[in-house]
């Protein structure tokens, strides 16, 4: 998982080096949004805003057992009457999950998507 160079730059990075059958493990879905850009939080907190949403489907192999994402920070924006709860240069959402007991050794692969809305003070892309 990546994104290119821009508003925000997205890695991933596995708690373990291998994954193992009948163990947990958690995914590290690291965000680095650019200076003066903001994406927004998980749950957003104002109606209309695209809340940071992370998709990691199950597998036969693999089940994601939760994802779990950070507060926001609360920011007054200039297009908002209220504070916004957002995430603004480093953030971490994690995935938990396990690997099925039943399943064979071999190469798996755990794909997923990450959804967010990059916006600055004048404009939301």
């Amino acid at each position: 998982m990546g994104a290119p160079q821009g508003e925000a730059r997205v890695t991933s990075i596995l708690s373990v080096d291998k994954l193992a059958a009948d163990t947990p493990f958690r995914v590290a879905v690291v965000i680095d949004v650019a200076e003066h850009w903001h994406v927004n939080a998980n749950p957003a907190n104002v109606e209309g805003l695209i809340p940071t949403m992370l998709t990691l489907p199950s597998t036969a192999s693999i089940v994601i057992d939760r994802i779990v994402y950070p507060k926001g920070a609360t920011m007054k924006v200039s297009w908002s009457d209220g504070p916004v709860s957002l995430y603004t240069g480093h953030t971490v959402i994690f995935a938990e999950g396990h690997v099925n007991a039943a399943v064979q050794p071999g190469p798996v692969k755990l794909e997923g998507s990450l959804r967010y809305q990059a916006c600055n003070d004048q404009v939301c892309i």
